[in-house]
């Protein structure tokens, strides 16, 4: 996702030299930027505030337990 906006930033500079399409380059750099911000750091900060998700301590894997079928998979 990064690297497709990266490249629609860099595809729109040479139209902001454009005396008529330098105003939209501008918006839609300045847009196609800010949108992948909020996307890569305000949206899953959001998600995680709104559904109460904690990081797991040190130590913790996070995942729930393990089922004893697996454990006794990894024994062998």
């Amino acid at each position: 996702m990064i690297l497709t906006a990266l490249a629609a930033v860099l595809a729109f500079i040479p139209l902001t030299f454009s005396a008529f399409w330098g105003p939209m380059a501008y918006a839609l750099v300045g847009g196609t930027a800010g949108g992948t911000v909020l996307t890569i750091v305000f949206l899953p900060a959001a998600y995680a505030i709104w559904f109460k998700i904690k990081r797991p301590l040190r130590g913790e894997s996070g995942v729930g337990d393990t089922p004893p079928l697996a454990e006794e998979w990894n024994a062998a």
